[in-house]
C-alpha cells in the first residue's frame, strides 16, 4: 500500500476526531454506505471522486487539499460577515489572561454550527508573547 494512501487515511481518521464524530454518524451525515468509510479507514480504499465531492458539499469547510495532500490548513475561511458575528461571540480577554487563570494555553477554538459548517480560531502569536 502506498504512503500517500496511509497518509490520506490518517488525516481521514485525524478529521473524524476534530469533528468528534463516529465513522457511522459521518457516513450518515454524508449519505455514503457506512462501508465507504469504513475501508477507507481501514486503507482498503481511497477516496473517489464523488465521496470528495459529497464531502465539500457536506463540509464545505473542510480544505479537501488537506485531505488529500496535506496542504494546511485543514478548514477554509468563512466569509467575512459571519467572521465578525463570530467574533463578537468570543471571549474579549487575551488568551494569555486565560492561561494565567487557568494555568493551561488555548491552542485553537473551533465553533461549530447547527447547518454542518464550523470555524477554526488559532491563538494569535501576539496574545501568546504577552504573558
Amino acid at each position: 500500500m502506498s504512503t500517500k494512501v496511509n497518509l490520506v487515511n490518517e488525516r481521514f481518521k485525524q478529521l473524524l476526531k476534530i469533528l468528534n464524530t463516529t465513522p457511522s454518524q459521518f457516513a450518515d451525515t454524508m449519505g455514503v454506505p457506512r462501508a465507504t468509510i469504513s475501508h477507507l479507514l481501514a486503507g482498503r480504499n481511497k477516496p473517489s471522486l464523488d465521496f470528495i465531492s459529497k464531502l465539500h458539499e457536506t463540509y464545505p469547510h473542510i480544505n479537501v487539499n488537506w485531505l488529500l495532500f496535506g496542504e494546511l490548513p485543514i478548514f477554509e475561511n468563512t466569509n467575512a460577515n459571519q467572521r465578525s458575528e463570530t467574533n463578537q461571540l468570543l471571549p474579549s480577554f487575551p488568551v494569555s489572561d486565560y492561561e494565567k487563570i487557568t494555568g493551561k494555553r488555548i491552542d485553537k477554538i473551533i465553533i461549530f454550527y447547527s447547518d454542518q459548517t464550523f470555524e477554526l480560531f488559532h491563538a494569535s502569536l501576539d496574545d501568546a508573547s504577552s504573558k
